[in-house]
């Protein structure tokens, strides 16, 4: 049994995927966009691009201010990017969806005395305010988020400063729980963390695993495996 488990947060206590869905949809229709299908795979893909480039260490916030403009250009629509980013922000920061169980789980683990962390990529005081409103914050110990680190996951430098903060938290009990095969399980495999990677789709890379890296199907599934 782990002691200390550090969770992702979007997509995997937070459902992330729903409140984006009906934020850009808003977005896409006040610009008269009629195909929303198409509108969200174009944000979706350029989203990717950009999470990719904060992962390797880029600013945020200018990725951020250009990802409408660059949405709305393959519509052949002029746009004021930076309105529509805050209003976003507005939007995902009142995302209170939670993936299935997440309470429950949580409620689990608090009662088998393990310590509960948050680990995600994200803005502090956006991640906070979900966590509040969607009545989870209180199972955590602690909450570190990458804007506040100054580093982002898969950077393995993200993890290594959270066990240096929380001086009773080792490689040996603890566990990172997240859906994210290279932001989180590869993240936390180089800092030599075990991992529980949930994949609900089966979609395993074609990669070598040893025994730090265990899969669940979902949360339930990944309980069983911390408190094994």
């Amino acid at each position: 049994m782990y002691q200390n488990v550090l969770f992702d947060l979007d997509d995997t206590l937070l459902d992330f995927q729903a409140g984006q869905q009906a934020g850009i949809t808003k977005i896409l229709q006040s610009q008269g966009v009629q195909d929303i299908e198409r509108g969200l795979a174009a944000f979706k893909q350029i989203n990717q691009h950009v999470w990719q480039q904060i992962e390797q260490g880029a600013d945020r916030q200018p990725l951020f201010d250009q990802r409408f403009n660059d949405l709305f250009a393959q519509f052949d629509k002029q746009v004021d990017g930076l309105a529509l980013q805050q209003w976003y922000a507005k939007m995902e920061a009142a995302n209170y969806h939670t993936m299935p169980d997440a309470h429950a789980i949580l409620q689990q683990l608090s009662n088998n005395g393990v310590h509960i962390y948050a680990a995600s990529n994200g803005e502090t005081g956006m991640q906070q305010q979900r966590l509040r409103g969607a009545g989870l914050l209180n199972y955590f110990d602690a909450v570190f988020i990458s804007e506040e680190l100054g580093v982002a996951k898969p950077d393995p430098r993200f993890f290594e400063q959270i066990i240096t903060t929380c001086p009773v938290l080792t490689c040996k009990n603890t566990v990172m729980v997240g859906d994210s095969w290279q932001s989180d399980v590869r993240g936390a495999q180089n800092a030599g963390l075990d991992c529980i990677w949930i994949t609900p789709n089966d979609q395993v890379p074609s990669a070598k695993f040893d025994h730090q890296i265990k899969i669940a199907h979902d949360l339930k599934q990944a309980v069983q495996l911390i408190l094994k």
